[in-house]
């Protein structure tokens, strides 16, 4: 629905000669009113051809951001999704809103990007598409937060560490060192993976590195379509997750408290690696795209890059660990902690 419409907008847009007849027909749909991405691409249409302009309903949070999905009535709330957010950012600017385009853009520069400048894959997202983007060279280093939205992170010139309290079946963490690590993390609850909505509470220091400590809802199976075929909605699954995370000297200790509904045998937590090879306690070796597996006792994990080396360790709290090769784009290897207690610590480092 959404992303059909979506689809005609762009490509009027790209039209040399655009008729205001083809305009007006598109405005016809109402579906433009619903998104905020859809309203600017209309009202830029609608400029180009001398329409009068519809208003553009928007609100923009103090870290620089524009949620998207406001008035959609979404159980789990607004986020500023990246590809469609530095996308909005643009169709702002054209339309002359130099100064909420110029707050976006900077959110976005200091927010969403790796080490290497290209965007984190877990952050808001589903893991339904992989943003191929040139990397950025205008790289923000140092430590970063937006308490609004339950951020905090850490990047240097060769390493990415960022921890949230926000999102929609979507993570809360990543860990990269080079071009090797955990794109995202988070737990996994009857097939839903991620937390849901904003954290109840979010507290972070910086000392040494830095410290968060939140309160937020872990994801459950929704059936509303959203409409975009990237994104699925998400209910509440009863769960909560207490979580306390510290960085520094290259390593992130992470507490997770869960609070709630009693455990299943298909409560889980998931970690996604990035590497050319997965070693387990040194010695077993495990490959991308490979029908090779570990499961057993919690191990020691080392993910190899060609330039960089990370390891993950569950530290208390679960049973058992399976190490599952994956086919596809983003990451190369799914990490489940499984037989947890109700409290589950682990650390990355490099």
């Amino acid at each position: 629905m959404f992303d059909h419409y979506l689809q005609k907008l762009r490509e009027a847009l790209k039209k040399e000669s655009l008729m205001r007849a083809e305009v007006v027909e598109l405005g016809g749909s109402f579906l433009w009113q619903e998104h905020e991405l859809l309203t600017a691409l209309y009202a830029l249409l609608c400029q180009k051809v001398s329409l009068p302009r519809p208003p553009l309903y928007y609100t923009q949070l103090p870290g620089g951001s524009v949620p998207l999905f406001s008035r959609g009535g979404f159980p789990w709330g607004a986020l500023p999704y990246p590809k469609e957010h530095a996308e909005l950012a643009a169709l702002y600017g054209q339309l002359g809103e130099s100064e909420t385009a110029e707050k976006m853009a900077a959110w976005q520069k200091k927010m969403t990007l790796d080490h290497a400048g290209k965007p984190l894959v877990g952050l808001f997202s589903q893991g339904r598409e992989v943003l191929e983007e040139a990397p950025s060279t205008d790289i923000y280093r140092g430590i970063f937060t937006d308490p609004e939205l339950g951020i905090v992170g850490q990047r240097t010139e060769n390493s990415t560490c960022i921890v949230l309290g926000t999102g929609c079946k979507s993570g809360m963490g990543s860990f990269l060192v080079e071009d090797v690590g955990i794109v995202t993390f988070g737990p996994q609850q009857d097939g839903s993976f991620g937390i849901a909505g904003r954290p109840l509470f979010f507290h972070h220091e910086e000392k040494e590195g830095f410290e968060a400590h939140f309160q937020t809802r872990l994801a459950a199976s929704h059936p509303r379509n959203t409409g975009f075929l990237a994104l699925q909605d998400s209910g509440y699954s009863g769960l909560w997750i207490d979580v306390t995370a510290h960085y520094a000297d290259n390593r992130l200790h992470v507490s997770c408290l869960f609070e709630g509904f009693t455990f299943s045998e298909k409560t889980t937590f998931a970690l996604f690696g990035r590497g050319k090879e997965c070693l387990v306690q040194g010695t077993h070796k495990l490959q991308p795209q490979s029908q090779d597996r570990y499961g057993g006792p919690p191990q020691r994990v080392a993910l190899q890059g060609h330039q960089g080396k990370v390891f993950v360790e569950a530290l208390t709290g679960a049973s058992k660990m399976e190490i599952i090769p994956l086919n596809e784009a983003g990451a190369d290897f799914l990490i489940l902690f499984s037989g947890l207690a109700s409290k589950l610590e682990f650390s990355i480092n490099d």
